[in-house]
């Protein structure tokens, strides 16, 4: 390669660096005025600065502005994305980079509090909306809550799921929200599971007729009904 590519390349290596640096810098004072939307741009590009840990805090930043509720597109589902790509990106640091990210306060631990912020209100919003939509929405969304916000989550999502469709009373409707949930019906809310099992028997005789019972009995011969039938003919 000729001295003249060579020097050319350096040029806009050096060119690149400065400008993904000074992006950051242009970030904070753009934050600092409250021009989201500029700082939202700044920061973005140096998600793919070659130094590392700039990229940490670049994302950090764009968590903290989408977790921001004065901010007019403030979007929790953002949030959460950037400060969890941010720590799986600090988690991946090391020497000089890894330094400079924690002399900045970007440690491991600052960043998943951070993400247990964003998480914490995830959850706040969903227990408030308290419907299956949005339960199903935070448990498919944050893959960081507490073992006991995921218990409640669950057992809320299964009642207010069991609630709906028993609006739609359809057997189809039924069996397949079981198909879907069987485990966590089974392990968190035995009692929605046992009356999903009930409307379940109930609307497929109600479309079918009870002379298709063996069919069901065939097809489910652990249903409440079924076993609680053999048990009487026993």
């Amino acid at each position: 390669m000729k001295f003249t590519q060579i020097l050319s390349l350096l040029v806009l290596l050096l060119f690149t660096t400065f400008s993904t640096q000074a992006q950051l810098k242009k970030g904070y004072k753009l934050l600092n005025k409250k021009n989201y939307e500029e700082s939202i741009t700044a920061f973005e590009r140096d998600i793919f600065n070659n130094k590392k840990n700039i990229a940490v805090e670049a994302e950090y930043n764009l968590a903290k502005i989408y977790f921001n509720k004065d901010f007019e597109d403030y979007n929790l589902e953002k949030a959460y994305e950037y400060a969890k790509s941010a720590l799986n990106r600090q988690l991946k640091l090391k020497g000089k980079e890894l330094k400079k990210s924690q002399n900045s306060g970007l440690g491991k631990l600052m960043l998943e509090n951070y993400k247990r912020q964003i998480v914490n209100e995830a959850y706040t919003v969903a227990k408030r909306e308290n419907n299956y939509a949005a339960y199903q929405y935070f448990l498919d969304t944050y893959d960081g809550p507490t073992p006991i916000q995921l218990e409640k989550v669950t057992i809320w999502r299964n009642q207010r799921g069991f609630e709906e469709i028993k609006k739609k009373n359809s057997y189809v409707r039924y069996e397949n929200f079981r198909n879907r949930y069987l485990i966590d019906l089974q392990t968190y809310t035995p009692k929605t599971d046992s009356l999903l099992q009930m409307k379940l028997f109930e609307s497929f005789i109600e479309e079918n007729g009870w002379s298709q019972y063996s069919r069901f009995a065939s097809k489910y011969p652990n249903n409440v009904y079924i076993k609680d039938s053999a048990a009487v003919a026993n």
